[in-house]
């Protein structure tokens, strides 16, 4: 996976893609769930990156499946959390609220209160925020943010939310 992020960082897209495709369909012979979650997860990570949001939505139905399938919480909520950011990318705000609203109440099972279980949070706030700001309900948006500033003022590394694409901060 080191060679796909080093060509994902040298803006070599296609050849990241198909060694992460090559990757994902071994571990799908082999049975491997979990190798295939990982290595669609990143393979959507680098279409983001160059705006294949279209390919990048099929990754996250397919994570949301698999995670489904391990009965892994914390992958099936992170599995929403990038569906939300997607569909904001495509410019479906329903669409986006819907996975938000899954991803929260699939957090809201975890319970977690370390730093990063922190900035995951905020960052799923920083989706709905921006989803509930699209859809013009920004009494609900500026709750939201005002979650996420008491989140940031707890960690040391309050960066959860500064890109606008939520998707390539994954």
């Amino acid at each position: 996976m080191s060679l796909a992020t080093a060509y994902l960082d040298t803006h070599d897209h296609l050849k990241a893609l198909a060694l992460l495709e090559r990757v994902r369909n071994t571990y799908a012979a082999r049975g491997n769930r979990l190798g295939e979650y990982t290595m669609l997860f990143n393979a959507r990570r680098g279409l983001c990156r160059y705006a294949q949001h279209r390919q990048a939505l099929t990754h996250c139905l397919r994570n949301a499946e698999l995670a489904e399938e391990l009965g892994a919480s914390n992958e099936a909520w992170m599995a929403m959390t990038n569906l939300c950011a997607v569909y904001c990318e495509l410019s479906d705000p329903q669409a986006a609220l819907a996975a938000a609203e899954r991803a929260q109440a699939l957090h809201n099972k975890l319970r977690g209160r370390d730093r990063r279980d922190l900035s995951e949070r905020a960052r799923a706030f920083c989706n709905m925020g921006l989803l509930y700001h699209m859809l013009e309900r920004n009494d609900e948006a500026k709750a939201l943010a005002q979650k996420v500033l008491n989140i940031a003022r707890m960690t040391t590394t309050p960066r959860a939310c500064t890109r606008r694409t939520i998707c390539s901060a994954v």
